[in-house]
């Protein structure tokens, strides 16, 4: 088990936040299930968080394709995060992100961590690096991990984003699922 599960967003280029997940080099252990699943919660959380203000801004048609007798359709615009389709997507694809994480150590205090390296789709240089392809084992427990806490804990996941919540990560993985400690652990800079 890790001795402790500290989280750091930093802003980068152009406003965009880092997540940085440190883990204990005294008891690290990257296959390790339960810390892992601290982690991979951590991960997954903020990359539904970051999916989720996205969509927040944009509207889904819903409702039938059927004509009336008077020619008029009955459709109306919800917010895209309200959508089902939305929400099964995003829980269906958001795990394969986690080789978007790789397993690094800090050289002063060599403590380790998953750090995302890869940009996201809307950056800048995301056509520039997908020009490269990147493949690490490590990321395969974390995925295996996500896709875990999202069966165990898909209702929960629902609910704080039909809440509109924020700070996705300490809401479910502090809060309702226990999964990392609530104590002084969790540090944001």
């Amino acid at each position: 088990m890790f001795a402790h599960c500290v989280k750091s967003q930093r802003r980068g280029p152009g406003g965009l936040g880092q997540l940085f997940v440190h883990l204990s080099p005294a008891t690290c252990h990257m296959y390790h299930l339960h810390g892992v699943q601290e982690v991979a919660c951590r991960a997954l959380m903020d990359e539904v968080e970051y999916d989720v203000t996205k969509a927040r801004q944009k509207k889904a048609k819903v409702g039938s394709y059927r004509i009336r007798p008077d020619g008029t359709q009955e459709r109306r615009k919800v917010p895209l995060v309200q959508s089902e389709a939305f929400l099964i997507d995003l829980l269906d694809k958001v795990c394969q992100r986690m080789n978007d994480y790789q397993l690094d150590e800090d050289p002063v205090t060599k403590e380790k961590y998953f750090r995302r390296y890869a940009p996201r789709k809307g950056d800048k240089i995301y056509k520039e690096y997908k020009r490269f392809y990147y493949y690490s084992d490590a990321y395969k427990p974390l995925k295996f991990a996500c896709e875990n806490i999202i069966e165990e804990y898909e209702d929960e996941i629902l609910a704080l984003i039909a809440q509109e919540a924020h700070h996705f990560a300490d809401k479910l993985c502090t809060g309702k699922s226990g999964l990392c400690g609530a104590s002084g652990n969790h540090t944001e800079f």
